[in-house]
């Protein structure tokens, strides 16, 4: 940057003259700028006004800034005035301070002081600027009067692609920067006279003021300040500012404090307990909130609540490897106090001269002490006597002292009294107990130079405010208090506080409370708030083994994040990803960028319709290899720091509310080896018959007799049968009350599981068609699918229902009926659920077949309560099997409302969902739209987590219908313009199955669709096509390599399949070397979005040599491999596939 500054001459103005980046164009400012503004016993000065020109000396700091000091003499010779400004190696900031000088007899009054004070050109970039606030976070346009809120403000004009930044650090309530707002003028500095909080300072004779620095940045050719914001901004804070968490030599990774759920209510054997729990998940530093005293003021120890003290309770903490931490109200004491009851003239006086609390105003139980007052040297002996007695590490120092975050009258602040010696007046008390807290917290400092000081919003007296002075004096801002409980709600608003305060204020300040350890979802409190400084309360006692050893995992890993790449130090903006809120994608990134030897990213999907996101990472090495590794250590992708910078990676989340953190490592390899291309080896006809996915077959279907097989040969030739499909009315097996026959399933399942089939079920209450095996009570079909013995016990329904056969209703909701069959599924569930052959088994208790609707009966749609009952009760039975729904069930003829509510319902309890309606006439002929689909929404996102099941209309329907013509359905319907294939074709592209069944007779639809089978059969579910083999680096004992797989199926896969290699000798065919991955990331590869694995092994063996590489997918489970998209040629009698030769 270069600015301009002409001079007194001896005499004259002091005005900026120019000020701009060296290179380029800039156009911001007039040629003749005020530069600084104050007054003086309410006389203006300015840059305008005459001075006499004194001096110009060289000026330094100790963070590496170097400038000049500009010394001028006021034209009335009242004062001296001293202009600082320091550049810093490599940055654009210029920095900036006014010492002013009393030169007369008596004190004199500064106020209005604004530090730095530039001004614009009249039309252009008032009216097109934008004027980022509140942090730099928040859009605005207009005439701006800066509060505490904004120590950063970015004023940027999008047309000329310049800006300027402006950076204030003064405290809390009494910093002011403002933009257009009473002229066309850019102002920094101090609060002015009229403000609600108005800066004051008395100046004695022969004394000195320096007012607080300001900064700015002038840039351009930049779109948006983005870059300024995560780049300039945050480098000149960590290196230049002075912060304190840049001199700490250990920063904190994980916190924990007993706040919440336990408020004041601790003792010496619960914290314990706590202790060695908080321990065993990992944390490092443990931190005994408020209940500890004895009162306020005194901070002497409850005794009865700590019978040994605290200091056996924190050698305790410290032997379990974690650093103690203590709060402390900092300004506060009790009317009850021994201190407040000694010294009251230590204390605040309201407006009226009453002792008050600043903190909560009405508050009897403390009043706030006055630092221009003997409290300082009294709080401060406390302090450092508990922290060197009990070796504290980290003190959270809590409540208001000089205004509350809560008031919202302005004259509830500082102190009134006219006889402290810190200040003369209300208005001076304001800068004086700001300054002297942060004295009182240099010199803690200086006695324990490795003190955490977490000062809390509440003490700075803003709603979430933390600025540039906190974070120079102290090391953490409690920022907030999040209930935990929330779920999603709180994670949005941890990542969205994360987001709003950082980059501008460093991340690791920002201590963001309330999450607790034992809430539901607690993994993604931690993965949120990994974006700030991680930290956790609640009640670890309440974790089981296995969820405290996930925490360590978590915490682990964090402070390896730490010792690898000190991320704690850094965070940026996710590039493209936005504002943390509902319904988007968010993300963060804690990169070191200067090593840029890698750091962590979080990536987080908030109820995001899109379930995929390319993920790029900036301000790496463009040249330098990286690898983007989970959790485990998996890695995701290898990638250049170019190549991350502009591609990325692909990322799916399935859930729609989670997220993840990830590893960047800069590894030292950077050359591609080999690359072998498999595209062309594809082969998109050969039918894949694999693990969890395929056809079903419905063996029993409106009674017992219907599309049975003729023998078992007909499943044998049926390409990639997967399961049978036994819909049975309630009364085939419970024929009397407590009495049941399962011999219509066991004589199934004793036949065709040895087999390999699996099995599913739905048990249906109300049947409509003819049945051709009887049941007692049955008239023209399933007159009673709910038993009769049921109707006889009272149960209620309706006999003869208006449309369709003569089948007796239930009353869905009926107390009688409800019991008797919660008795029959606990039954049911006891016997089959969670079988390792049952696939999944129907919400039937409902509707028409089981199905939700009642079409074919009474046309009453069952009610959004009487749905949820069902779905409950099978809920309460099968807690091991995948449970489905209809979409009938969840959407006839209810409100949007209550589908959207029974959908979210289901969704969330684990239920997956099937269709049964494809190619039905009414849909044909109203719903082609949709390829007589009518609930797309529902499938869209149900498949990415659980399977979905399309049945057809009875095919025999659909033939006589004349919807399924010619061979392979492929002929016209010339009512249409569209085959019966395409249809079904495309209806299973909206549902997504992985399981597909034709509803109808085996052999007869096998005749009729020899290919269609085998194309529907590949195309259901997933379909795996390896497409290039990447050898990223070769020792003689490993191998890392990607593969780039794309799954050409409608759905992911739900289970986990290994990758499994052989390495052969090309010229000693002998003992292959084997090697094994137990996730291949398979689950992760959704449905036509190229997905690149990377892969690593170690062999035992040294091999040197030519060796061939063949691979496979496999299933543990049911110990099979899974088929890939390649030639048949190249798969072995292994099931391996030969992907490439390896020179090793």
């Amino acid at each position: 940057v270069q600015r301009t500054i002409k001079l007194p001459s001896p005499e004259g103005n002091f005005v900026t003259t120019s000020y701009k980046p060296v290179n380029g164009d800039f156009g911001y400012f007039l040629k003749i700028n005020t530069d600084f503004q104050f007054e003086i016993n309410d006389v203006v000065y300015s840059g305008m006004v005459n001075w006499n020109m004194k001096d110009i000396r060289k000026t330094e700091d100790s963070k590496g800034g170097n400038g000049a000091a500009v010394t001028l003499l006021s034209g009335d010779r009242k004062f001296e005035l001293i202009i600082k400004y320091l550049l810093y190696p490599n940055s654009p900031a210029i920095r900036k301070s006014l010492i002013v000088k009393n030169l007369t007899e008596e004190p004199i009054r500064l106020e209005s002081v604004d530090v730095e004070k530039l001004e614009v050109p009249g039309y252009y970039p008032v009216t097109y600027s934008w004027i980022y606030h509140d942090y730099g976070r928040r859009r605005y346009i207009g005439n701006y009067d800066g509060g505490k809120q904004d120590a950063l403000i970015i004023v940027h004009d999008m047309n000329t692609e310049q800006g300027i930044v402006l950076g204030n650090e003064a405290t809390g309530v009494l910093k002011h920067t403002s933009v257009f707002w009473e002229s066309q003028d850019i102002c920094i500095g101090l609060t002015h006279k009229n403000s609600l909080f108005p800066f004051r300072k008395w100046i004695a004779k022969g004394e000195s003021f320096e007012t607080p620095q300001v900064f700015t940045m002038v840039y351009n050719n930049q779109k948006t300040p983005d870059e300024i914001l995560n780049t300039f901004v945050p480098d000149f804070v960590r290196k230049y500012m002075g912060i304190r968490l840049s001199e700490l030599k250990e920063k904190p990774t994980f916190v924990y404090n007993t706040w919440e759920p336990f408020y004041k209510n601790i003792n010496e054997k619960l914290v314990m307990e706590l202790a060695k729990a908080a321990a065993d998940a990992g944390m490092t530093e443990f931190i005994i909130d408020d209940g500890w005293q004895d009162s306020y003021g005194d901070w002497g120890i409850d005794y009865k609540k700590f019978p040994n003290g605290l200091k056996p309770v924190f050698d305790y903490i410290k032997s379990l490897g974690m650093k103690p931490g203590l709060w402390v109200s900092i300004g506060s004491a009790a009317p009850s106090s021994k201190v407040y009851k000694a010294h009251p003239e230590w204390f605040v006086t309201d407006i009226d001269g009453a002792h008050t609390s600043l903190h909560a105003p009405g508050d009897k139980e403390k009043f706030t002490a006055c630092f221009g007052t003997g409290w300082y040297d009294y709080i401060k002996e406390i302090l450092l006597k508990m922290a060197v007695e009990y070796g504290i590490e980290y003190y959270k120092l809590d409540f208001a002292v000089v205004t509350s975050a809560y008031t919202y009258d302005h004259t509830q602040s500082g102190c009134y009294s006219t006889n402290h010696p810190g200040h003369n007046d209300h208005n001076e008390s304001l800068y004086t107990n700001y300054e002297r807290l942060w004295k009182l917290f240099d010199e803690l400092h200086a006695a324990r130079p490795n003190l955490f000081i977490d000062c809390t919003f509440e003490t700075l007296g803003g709603t979430q405010a933390i600025d540039y002075s906190l974070v120079k004096h102290a090391e953490g801002d409690w920022l907030s208090n999040f209930e935990g409980a929330a779920g999603e709600k709180t994670d949005i608003r941890v990542r969205n506080m994360a987001w709003w305060r950082s980059p501008a204020m460093p991340a690791t300040a920002l201590v963001i409370g309330n999450p607790q350890m034992q809430d539901k979802g607690w993994e993604m409190h931690i993965k949120s708030i990994a974006g700030a400084l991680p930290i956790m309360l609640g009640d670890p006692r309440k974790l089981s083994e296995s969820e405290l050893k996930t925490y360590r995992t978590y915490a682990d890993w964090l402070q390896l994040m730490e010792s690898k790449y000190g991320i704690m130090s850094f965070r940026q903006d996710l590039p493209c990803f936005g504002e943390p809120m509902e319904g988007m994608w968010d993300g963060f990134q804690r990169i070191n960028t200067e090593t840029k030897e890698g750091g962590i990213i979080g990536v987080f999907r908030h109820g995001s319709v899109e379930s995929s996101r390319i993920v790029t990472v900036n301000w790496l090495d463009p040249i330098k290899t990286y690898q983007v590794k989970s959790l485990d250590g998996k890695i995701v992708a290898t990638l250049t720091g170019s190549e991350l910078k502009s591609q990325g990676f692909i990322l799916t989340l399935t859930e729609l509310y989670t997220g993840e953190l990830f590893e960047i490592s800069y590894v030292s390899f950077n050359a591609q080896l080999q690359k072998t291309d498999l595209s062309a080896k594809w082969d998109t006809i050969r039918p894949l018959a694999n693990p969890d996915k395929g056809w079903y077959h419905h063996m029993l279907d409106n009674g017992i007799g219907k599309y049975l097989l003729k023998d078992e040969s007909e499943l044998k030739a049926f390409p990639g049968m997967d399961h049978l499909y036994l819909r049975l009315a309630w009364a085939y097996l419970e024929p009397e009350e407590g009495k049941f026959d399962w011999s219509y399933i066991d004589n199934i399942v004793e036949k065709y599981v040895p087999l390999g089939y699996m099995i599913s079920f739905r048990i249906s209450c109300k049947e409509t068609g003819p049945a051709p095996t009887s049941v007692p009570h049955e008239v023209n079909g399933i007159r009673y699918a709910t038993p009769y013995w049921v109707v006889k016990a009272g149960a209620k329904g309706i006999e003869k229902p208006e449309f369709g056969s003569a089948s007796w209703t239930p009353d869905w909701d009926d107390p009688i009926y409800l019991e008797k069959l919660d008795n029959f599924h606990k039954a049911f569930a006891k016997k089959y659920d969670g079988k390792p052959w049952v696939r999944y088994v129907d919400v039937g208790s409902i509707g028409d077949w089981g199905e939700g609707h009642t079409w074919s009966s009474t046309r009453i749609p069952p009610a959004f309560n009487e749905v949820k009952t069902h779905i409950n009760l099978h809920l309460k039975h099968y807690k091991n099997t995948q449970l489905i729904v209809t979409d009938d069930l969840l959407a006839s003829t209810k409100s949007d409302t209550e589908k959207k509510e029974l959908l979210n319902y289901a969704l969330e309890n684990g239920f997956s969902m099937r269709d049964d309606s494809p190619m039905v006439q009414g849909y044909m002929q109203n719903d082609l739209a949709t390829w007589t689909v009518r609930h797309p929404e529902f499938f869209a996102e149900v498949y990415k987590t659980m399977p979905t099941v399309f049945e057809l209309e009875h095919y025999g329907k659909v033939k006589s219908n004349g919807y399924w013509i010619g061979k392979n359905g492929a002929e016209i319907i010339s009512e249409y313009k569209v085959s019966g294939a395409d249809v079904f074709r495309n209806a299973v592209k909206i549902i997504r199955p992985t399981y597909v069944g034709f509803h109808g007779y085996l052999g007869e639809w096998l005749k009729d669709n020899p290919e269609f089978t085998k194309e529907i059969l590949n195309m259901c579910g997933y379909w795996y096509f390896p497409k290039a083999l990447t050898v990223k680096r070769i020792t003689n004992t490993s191998i890392n390599f990607d593969i780039e797989w794309i799954n050409k199926g409608v759905a992911p896969a739900y289970s986990v399949y290994q990758l499994k290699g052989k390495l052969t000798d090309v010229k000693k065919p002998g003992k292959p070397v084997y090697f094994s991955i137990q996730n291949s990331g398979n689950k992760n590869w959704f449905p036509h979005v190229p997905f690149n694995e990377t892969y690593s092994t170690e062999f035992k063996e040294k091999l040197k040599g030519t060796y061939s590489l063949a691979i496979q997918l496999f299933d543990t489970r049911s110990g099979r491999p899974v088929e890939v998209g390649l030639n048949e040629q190249l798969r072995d009698s292994e099931g391996y596939y030969l992907f490439s030769e390896i020179a090793f």
